[in-house]
């Protein structure tokens, strides 16, 4: 079948290597400097994809670099407002005793006030009341230089009658028995 012919062998032979030289000469060099293009090629895409990788570090350290001082500006935004707030607290504090004390004095003042208007008020009945004591006193002697017995009984009764408001309750009750004994002598009871 199959059987081995020495003369053919060497024909292949020839053939191929003919066929390997040619191939040599012709297609190797731009198929290796087609497969030295593409080593260049893929090492320069490595070489670019290193550079940019080193690029994107860079800009995710400054990124992080930037949401740290953004950070950092809100911590001292936050800071700041707070101390605004606590000042506008203390302010708003002081502001509000401030007002709370004139309101105490303001009250003291009115109280003070109607105080002073409650004495005068007193001072002027207690006057009243005392010019009208006076008054029937002074009746009450006239009367009894002049011996007129009625008129000095009703005046001892309007002065028991002033020591009732009074409240001196002894006093009134001796005026009341001095007057009930002359209108008794007089013939009136």
């Amino acid at each position: 079948m199959l059987e081995l012919n020495p003369g053919m062998m060497i024909w292949v032979w020839i053939t191929f290597f003919l066929f390997l030289f040619i191939l040599y000469k012709t297609a190797l060099k731009p198929l290796l400097s087609s497969l030295t293009d593409r080593e260049e090629g893929i090492r320069s895409d490595i070489d670019e994809a290193k550079k940019q990788r080193e690029e994107a570090e860079g800009l995710l350290n400054k990124h992080k670099k930037m949401i740290a001082e953004a950070d950092a500006q809100a911590q001292a935004v936050l800071k700041e407002a707070q101390e605004i707030a606590q000042k506008s607290r203390t302010e708003i504090l002081g502001k509000a005793r401030e007002e709370a004390a004139k309101e105490v004095a303001k009250a003291k003042q009115e109280i003070e006030k109607q105080r002073d208007e409650a004495f005068k008020s007193l001072k002027a009945e207690v006057v009243d009341l005392a010019i009208g004591a006076a008054e029937k006193i002074l009746t009450l002697a006239i009367d009894k230089e002049i011996g007129n017995h009625l008129s000095q009984a009703d005046a001892l009764g309007n002065i028991g009658n002033v020591y009732v408001n009074q409240g001196k309750l002894r006093e009134a009750l001796i005026c009341y028995q001095e007057a009930l004994a002359l209108f008794k002598e007089i013939g009136n009871p």
